[in-house]
């Protein structure tokens, strides 16, 4: 044993020492260590070469091709497998319809409809998301919150009972908005 000794990258923690033919070696030569160099390579090697990602795809869409009911075999012998994917195919979607009901409540409103004082939707207390309705990128969005001030109440001094951290406590002057 030449070299210092040295403690394995690979997450094994065991203490390895270099011989002279490879005086750079950082992981021992356990299967587990050994997988995790070749998968940290091959990560580098493909942010590095476009070829080795084009080579890659190329084998990876002949052997697809090759093995075209290999995903049904393994569904049809492994029952439990089956079954999990089952559940996590049920909770993305439900999650995903979920997501598209609060995206049509809160959708951006037409142009015309934005400015509608009597609008028959009421305004709730709560947090929003502001974005401007004259673009469709998300560019300088806000979350605020809205309070719905009484109707018998001054708005240039009125201010919520409990203030956030972010709320005015003091009246707001015309200045204030450009």
């Amino acid at each position: 044993m030449t070299g210092d000794a040295r403690r394995c990258l690979g997450g094994c923690g065991a203490v390895i020492y270099p011989g002279s033919r490879c005086p750079e070696q950082t992981y021992c030569g356990k299967p587990c260590c050994q997988r995790i160099r070749k998968t940290r390579w091959a990560r580098e090697k493909r942010k590095a070469s476009s070829s080795f990602r084009r080579k890659e795809r190329e084998a990876s869409r002949k052997w697809r091709k090759q093995n075209q009911s290999y995903w049904q075999n393994y569904r049809r012998n492994h029952p439990v497998y089956r079954k999990r994917e089952r559940q996590r195919c049920i909770r993305r979607r439900r999650v995903r319809r979920e997501k598209a009901a609060v995206s049509d409540t809160t959708t951006r409103p037409q142009p015309e409809s934005a400015a509608n004082m009597d609008a028959s939707t009421p305004i709730l207390t709560g947090t929003y998301l502001l974005r401007p309705v004259d673009t469709a990128a998300n560019i300088d969005a806000m979350v605020v919150q809205l309070v719905v001030m009484p109707e018998d109440r001054d708005p240039q001094t009125w201010t919520p009972l409990h203030s956030g951290p972010y709320e005015r406590s003091f009246p707001v002057t015309d200045t204030d908005f450009p």
